[in-house]
């Protein structure tokens, strides 16, 4: 079946004159009317009556015209898609936090397997400044966190809760019942009243959690602020102080740091942010799918 064929029926059947068909195909009128007689014998059967005053349709030929519509509605719309591969071939995606640079070694080669024509740009932005770079195009997709009392915009989708663990050095006087790994939080208050906690700077989604816990407790411990969460394992790690810190932060120092899980469990929302919508490419509506598929 050729795609060339079925744009021909079609013009018959609009123009409903052979005649008129051909002159807007700009083919002659033998040529045209040799390809229905084509294909009305390979079919068995035919698509048009002939009239002194033009065509119609026959029954067969109106199921040939409706399924030749969507035979060419589809390859037109994957027309589209390749043409808009091609005109997009840079994605700029960034991240706020360590698990979205992480999730960059793991997501990006896998969408470029997929789609290798794809070149991507790669940045850790402050997330002040990610509102900014995503409304003048500076950045396509940025992986963020945030607090979950924070309402999610329209251009924002959560991808993960993320548990906000208790992070203590190895060789801290703490002792759980049992050798348990879970520690009420109504307790934290009673076993570590006299620790230093090391959190990030205000308004952060880490501290806002952190915040609230503190609040429902009515805590009020020594805090130090400090920033980044590789520099918060090495102090804990050095024995200078404990944190409620992301899951992300496990793998960077896992032999001099214990991590307890804490119930009610804290967390903290990873989410995908996007640029507007209509400003998508057909290359960035894959990236998007894909994206919001990756902690699913």
């Amino acid at each position: 079946m050729d795609v060339k064929h079925l744009n021909y029926i079609l013009m018959i059947s609009q123009e409903k004159n052979i005649s008129k068909a051909a002159a807007k195909l700009y083919m002659s009128q033998s040529s045209l009317s040799y390809v229905v007689s084509s294909l009305e014998k390979e079919i068995g059967i035919p698509l048009f009556l002939r009239q002194k005053n033009g065509i119609e349709l026959t029954e067969a030929g109106e199921k040939y015209v409706e399924a030749a519509e969507k035979v060419v509605q589809i390859r037109n719309e994957l027309y589209e898609e390749i043409a808009g591969l091609k005109a997009k071939t840079t994605i700029s995606v960034a991240a706020t936090s360590l698990w979205g640079t992480r999730l960059f070694a793991d997501a990006i080669p896998k969408f470029r397997k997929k789609y290798p024509q794809v070149n991507f740009k790669l940045s850790q932005v402050e997330l002040f400044y990610l509102a900014e770079e995503l409304r003048h195009g500076g950045v396509d997709f940025a992986f963020a966190s945030t607090s979950p009392f924070v309402k999610l915009k329209a251009n924002m989708y959560l991808l993960k809760r993320e548990e906000m663990f208790l992070a203590v050095p190895k060789n801290h006087s703490f002792k759980p019942k049992k050798d348990s790994d879970i520690i009420p939080l109504s307790e934290l208050s009673k076993h570590f009243q006299n620790d230093n906690f090391l959190t990030s700077r205000p308004e952060s989604a880490n501290r806002i959690v952190v915040e609230d816990v503190f609040r429902q407790l009515d805590f009020h411990p020594h805090i130090t602020e400090i920033n980044g969460l590789p520099m918060t394992c090495d102090m804990i790690a050095a024995g200078l102080g404990i944190s409620l810190m992301p899951e992300s932060g496990i793998l960077l120092r896992p032999k001099e740091i214990r991590f307890y899980h804490l119930d009610p469990m804290p967390y903290r929302y990873n989410i995908l942010i996007t640029k507007p919508k209509p400003n998508f490419s057909e290359m960035d509506k894959f990236f998007f799918e894909f994206a919001c598929h990756l902690l699913q």
